[in-house]
């Protein structure tokens, strides 16, 4: 839980217009990296893929509900084709 309030601030400091974010951009860069890893283990692309009980009750949170539409939102802003990985 503590990771998706880290992706929550970090979203907000990235977005935020008053702030001069430059000096520290790539610790807010790291940080939104860390929740797209979390990302790749709350929701494994291959559904084999076994899930602790833990895992699962954090799907169901609005924040986790959040960075999943921002992953899906970057993976289609990307330039080229859409893949399935």
């Amino acid at each position: 839980m503590c990771l998706l309030n880290i992706y929550e601030i970090a979203k907000f400091l990235s977005e935020s217009k008053e702030l001069d974010s430059k000096s520290f951009e790539w610790k807010i860069q790291n940080s939104l990296k860390l929740s797209t890893k979390y990302f790749e283990k709350a929701f494994p692309l291959d559904p084999r893929q076994s899930l602790m009980e833990n895992i699962i009750s954090l799907r169901r949170t609005k924040l986790s509900h959040d960075l999943l539409q921002e992953f899906i939102h970057q993976n289609i802003n990307t330039r080229g084709p859409l893949t399935y990985g």
